[in-house]
């Protein structure tokens, strides 16, 4: 019957009971590079490629590695032009076989706010500067995602404007944990910027700001159809585990009113496009402990599923990425244990694993018919009979049918929003 509803974490719904199982297996090739954290990732022809993020130690990388998915192998990229410099918790997109790469944090220079675009058939870096329009500000723990020849970045963490982004540069824990003090120099942002590919034009649209998310960063974002997808994160309150979808043809925000077992509230975890599915992994909690968890909203159905997990699982963790790469969903290093005194991650992993996205796709929930509510249902007594002194009692109506969900967000509005 799939996997049994959980008693645990009830506050946030109850696990459906589903038939859906996924089975994680690990690289052919262990990677022959450094375990890291704060790195991006993309897929692009058969390939994970995969640039910066911070090494051992404080050690930040500008480096740029692929694993080939068919082949089970890896690979150091030399690439040429106009470098980044090193960096994490930067935001990456592909457009093609391009991938823009824009902000993140840098302890020699500060918060960035550069974008740099690679071409992945000459492995040729260069800086995207004459562009116009308005352009974000320095920040990172920013997101991104592409849809057509557009890529769509929200949020993100970082100096308030007047303030010199060289002026301090703390650890990543550091900035979630930033004070009401501190706060008068820095930000979470809940803006929304588009940068055209095409004409290498920035747009910073007003979205509609009714059912809008909070400021906030370390969040994550994918996009589906015309629609942009936004889940948990952290705000100047807490971590969230809230959803939410932009209209990008309307510009509207909606929160999703879903059904089972929300993941818990999280930051530094990923969510990814899969099909009609979006897959929720990892993490780091309200207690700064990490997740191992696999969570699937299911976009037709508006309920969360947590599968049935099987192979060699990855080990808690956040700060990692979760891509799609052919048919293949593929999760790749990150960070765990965290330190209480110094709030930094003692741990790195340079792992890597891949679950089909077929096993994503195949299943559902599982709705309990009435025969089985029967059967489990507690032994009750027979009900009273009718007093044949009093008049019959007029008969009750029976519920209406309820109408068709729509099956798919491209047959008009989003369902389930409030």
């Amino acid at each position: 019957m799939g996997n049994e509803a959980s008693s645990q974490n009830l506050a946030y719904g109850e696990r459906l009971q589903n038939d859906v199982s996924v089975e994680w297996k690990p690289s052919g090739q262990p990677s022959p590079f450094p375990a890291r954290e704060g790195h991006c990732a993309c897929g692009v022809g058969g390939k994970l490629v995969v640039f910066g993020g911070v090494l051992e130690g404080v050690q930040e990388s500008n480096g740029v590695i692929s694993y080939d998915v068919d082949k089970g192998t890896w690979s150091s990229v030399q690439v040429k032009g106009q470098l980044p410099c090193p960096r994490s918790a930067a935001t990456m997109s592909a457009v093609g076989t391009k991938l823009y790469l824009f902000g993140g944090l840098s302890h020699d220079v500060g918060w960035l706010d550069d974008l740099f675009v690679l071409d992945t058939e000459t492995w040729s870096w260069n800086e995207v500067t004459d562009t116009q329009g308005p352009a974000p500000s320095p920040r990172d723990k920013v997101a991104s995602a592409t849809i057509g020849n557009k890529v769509y970045f929200f949020g993100g963490f970082g100096p308030k404007d007047g303030w010199d982004t060289e002026e301090s540069t703390m650890s990543e824990d550091e900035e979630e944990e930033e004070d009401v003090g501190q706060g008068a120099k820095f930000t979470w942002y809940d803006d929304l910027y588009i940068f055209d590919t095409d004409t290498n034009t920035w747009e910073n649209p007003e979205p509609i700001k009714l059912g809008a998310p909070t400021p906030r960063a370390a969040h994550a974002l994918c996009a589906m159809g015309k629609k942009l997808v936004v889940f948990g994160g952290r705000d100047r309150e807490a971590r969230k585990n809230d959803l939410y979808i932009l209209d990008t043809e309307t510009m509207k925000w909606q929160q999703c009113k879903v059904s089972g077992q929300q993941p818990e509230p999280r930051s530094f975890h990923t969510a990814t496009a899969v099909g009609h599915r979006v897959v929720i992994t990892g993490g780091r909690g309200l207690q700064d402990q990490h997740f191992a968890d696999f969570n699937i909203f299911d976009t037709k159905t508006k309920e969360w599923l947590q599968p049935a997990v099987h192979g060699t699982k990855p080990a808690p963790r956040g700060m990692h990425t979760a891509t799609v790469v052919a048919d293949q969903f593929v999760l790749f290093g990150g960070s765990s244990d965290v330190d209480p005194e110094t709030m930094q991650c003692q741990k790195r992993y340079a792992d890597l694993f891949c679950v089909p996205t077929e096993e994503v796709l195949s299943g559902k929930s599982i709705q309990v018919t009435v025969e089985e509510n029967k059967e489990n249902a507690p032994a009750t007594t027979a009900p009273p009979q009718d007093d044949p002194s009093q008049p019959p009692k007029a008969p009750t109506c029976p519920d209406q049918p309820r109408k068709p969900r729509s099956s798919s967000w491209e047959e008009g509005e989003v369902p389930g929003m409030v």
